[in-house]
């Protein structure tokens, strides 16, 4: 039996006998807490024979881990792929509409119809879109609707991914070279169309973790590139729970602090992972329930942070007079502080204290 049969019947044991299988989970929260822990422990070094190995002899057998963290690569990073291309497809259509203001855009570059012989899909879409435009006189029937605009897109695509491509090739080119207003259109979503094709055009797992990564911090004009789609919207917070959760992202300092927020089975995963490579929670990150008044009932770590979170919001929103940068959020030695500027007059007169503890 050669390395790589041996390797593939270790997985098939740990698949079947100790049920370890990764399945990605369905809420898109959940996914993006996966893909940032599976990136993190699929940078540890699990050679024991290796000269940079700092980890331990107690618990799962190296290969065993790397192949567990193998199968979950392949699980997540395609279908976070696939989810993603569909998701910012259906933002670029909803907001490539709105090109229909620009009444020369068929015949770009003074070159008339080149559209039709280099974009035929760009072409197809703008001839109608424009002539909508110019035979509605009421402005709410002038631009195509959202469902519209895409069911027109996947018409003149077939839904080919190569089409689709080329589509958002042309929707680069709109975005970027015309002049549009500043609470729509322009160069923002021509950076996002540029995010969709170098994920289209990942292939190896660093340049899929790279592109992914990219996608999920693109930002147009009035938020998220995802607070278009409705899977990604939740009850109440909206799309906001995604900006929460990249702000907690970038602010940890051990990996231990997000795992609460994963799937089952990749916090089962990470966990075995972590113990072989002796990296534990630290003393300082073990209870964060004391940057919080307590209030007769200890809450979960998950629940405490999400409630500081909340709170982040929750002021923000209701202070008037500041900005979004004004606010900020600071964890140390298990206390998470609140911040805000005291130059800032609060609805009732006066100034918020500061800092929130």
């Amino acid at each position: 039996m050669t390395k790589t049969e041996l390797k593939e019947e270790i997985r098939k044991i740990i698949t079947e006998v100790l049920n370890e299988d990764y399945i990605p989970s369905a809420d898109p929260e959940n996914i993006l807490f996966d893909f940032y822990v599976l990136s993190y422990i699929s940078s540890i070094n699990l050679d024991v024979t290796s000269k940079g190995y700092g980890g331990g002899f107690i618990g799962k057998d190296p290969e065993e881990l790397k192949s567990l963290i193998t199968d979950a690569e392949n699980k997540l990073l395609p279908y976070l792929k696939n989810e993603m291309l569909d998701a910012v497809f259906y933002s670029l259509g909803c907001e490539i509409r709105y090109a229909a203001q620009f009444d020369d855009a068929l015949d770009f570059d003074e070159h008339k119809y080149q559209w039709k012989t280099k974009n035929p899909f760009m072409f197809k879409y703008l001839t109608k879109v424009i002539r909508n435009f110019e035979n509605n006189s009421r402005l709410t029937t002038r631009f195509l609707s959202r469902v519209s605009s895409n069911s027109l897109i996947s018409v003149i695509t077939n839904n080919s991914m190569e089409n689709k491509m080329v589509f958002v090739t042309g929707a680069q080119t709109i975005f970027s070279k015309f002049e549009w207003p500043d609470d729509y259109g322009g160069n923002l979503w021509a950076d996002i169309c540029d995010g969709w094709l170098r994920l289209y055009k990942a292939k190896t797992v660093r340049d899929l973790y790279v592109a992914i990564d990219h996608i999920y911090d693109l930002q147009h004009n009035t938020g998220s590139v995802f607070n278009k789609v409705e899977k990604y919207l939740k009850d109440k917070v909206g799309i906001n729970w995604l900006a929460k959760a990249l702000n907690l992202k970038a602010k940890i300092k051990n990996i231990h602090t997000i795992l609460p927020m994963c799937s089952s089975d990749m916090r089962k995963i990470a966990l075995m992972v972590l113990k072989r490579a002796n990296i534990s929670k630290p003393a300082d990150d073990v209870d964060i329930s004391k940057g919080t008044q307590k209030t007769g009932t200890k809450l979960t770590k998950m629940e405490e942070l999400k409630k500081f979170l909340d709170m982040m919001d929750k002021t923000r929103t209701e202070w008037k007079g500041y900005k979004l940068t004004d606010t900020t959020g600071v964890y140390k030695d298990g206390v998470y502080t609140l911040t805000v500027h005291d130059r800032h007059a609060s609805p009732t007169g006066g100034v918020l204290p500061r800092p929130i503890k």
